[in-house]
């Protein structure tokens, strides 16, 4: 079962299943959800996972759930709970009114208890956000340059083209996610002396980004996560740079001279000249 959920929903959705899930039936990885904890950003792959595994069998999930068995197909709304532009307002949805149906069926003719339907009406209320973010697509970046590096899609900096993220989110490039994961800074730069400076990633690059970090912190670069006051190289990828980094990179080079600017091509000749290939 393919399963159409963003992020916050998946997440939504999640916390609406612990929420009717017998504590001792719990996993150990769902507990900060339970804590009303935030979970650790390498824990929240397998936090999805584990909500696409709990759907696949989902008589199970329905069980646990809402305790009480009914046709599984009534569920189809919560599973494919997701925007789709097709309407000018949530409310007219297809999805939106199937699953409202769904809501007062449990409310009405199976007497579900109160924070269970409090639970789905956030749910219905998230789905709407989410749907009016996407229609009126004004997700503004807090750094007004990083907005407007955005909304112009592209420039050129001293020789260097550098395309932004162009609308892209997280979801829409999720292909790319393994490909641009660095598994643990703090493990990366554990035995580096910060001889060469330190150096953020940014973008899709033709060889997987760990791979590159290693590179770095072989050369005796630290790996950061963020461009700041200490950072001395951005690397950029073919495409979907993140505008922030290169924002702050602009501001850090008005303040200094010791931060440069990186092409992957040029950061993989600088990797052979020392010989790391």
């Amino acid at each position: 079962m393919t399963i159409q959920l963003n992020n916050q929903l998946v997440r939504r959705a999640l916390e609406l299943t612990l929420h009717f899930t017998p504590e001792t039936s719990i996993p150990e990885c769902y507990k900060a959800f339970v804590a009303g904890m935030k979970p650790h950003h390498r824990d929240s792959e397998f936090i999805v996972k584990a909500f696409v595994d709990k759907v696949s069998s989902w008589e199970r999930t329905v069980h646990n759930l809402i305790n009480s068995d009914f046709d599984v197909c009534r569920l189809e709304p919560v599973l494919f709970l997701s925007p789709l532009i097709s309407e000018a307002n949530c409310e007219d949805t297809e999805d939106y009114n199937y699953f409202m149906e769904y809501l007062e069926y449990r409310r009405y003719v199976e007497d579900c208890c109160d924070s269970e339907y409090e639970n789905l009406m956030n749910l219905a209320d998230e789905y709407c956000l989410e749907y009016d973010k996407l229609m009126k697509k004004d997700r503004k970046l807090k750094n007004p340059l990083a907005q407007e590096l955005m909304e112009t899609g592209e420039i050129e900096l001293n020789g260097h083209q550098i395309i932004f993220w162009r609308g892209h989110t997280r979801d829409t490039v999720l292909v790319q996610q393994d490909w641009n994961r660095i598994e643990s800074f703090a493990a990366l730069n554990a035995n580096t002396g910060n001889e060469m400076g330190r150096v953020v990633f940014s973008g899709i690059f033709q060889i997987r980004r760990m791979e590159l970090a290693t590179y770095a912190s072989n050369m005796g670069f630290r790996v950061q996560a963020a461009v700041n006051g200490k950072t001395n190289l951005l690397v950029y990828g073919s495409e979907n740079v993140g505008p922030e980094k290169v924002a702050s990179f602009l501001k850090q080079r008005e303040l200094r001279d010791d931060i440069q600017l990186m092409s992957e091509n040029e950061y993989l000749e600088m990797v052979l000249d020392n010989c790391l290939v």
